[in-house]
């Protein structure tokens, strides 16, 4: 099984309203779709709650970007974890390094 990205669509609203985090993640998937065979995508409205990050990770993760490791996959240490013991990376700048760091993606310049 693979680890799951969220990411958050655009709001709909008028204009749109866009997450700069989940933005600068959907570039990556552009620019190395590659990564797209290593992850699944699950693009997540703004709204809270999110429910299918609930259900991944519970209540109190509801951030995006996310990826998510299905349980006994293989983790990256720097991962967080919940009480609950699901594992993941948060926030653009981790998720990139880990997909640098399987030669799926550029590193980000600093």
């Amino acid at each position: 099984m693979q680890p799951m990205l969220y990411l958050l669509k655009p709001a709909d609203e008028d204009p749109p309203v866009v997450c700069p985090e989940s933005a600068l993640v959907e570039g990556l998937l552009v620019y190395y779709p590659a990564i797209l065979d290593a992850v699944g995508v699950k693009r997540i409205g703004f709204a809270r709650p999110r429910p299918d990050l609930v259900a991944a990770l519970g209540e109190a993760y509801q951030g995006a970007p996310v990826l998510h490791f299905p349980k006994g996959a293989e983790t990256p240490a720097d991962a967080e974890a919940t009480p609950e013991g699901e594992r993941f990376l948060a926030g653009p700048d981790a998720i990139a390094s880990y997909f640098a760091s399987l030669g799926l993606a550029g590193r980000l310049a600093s």
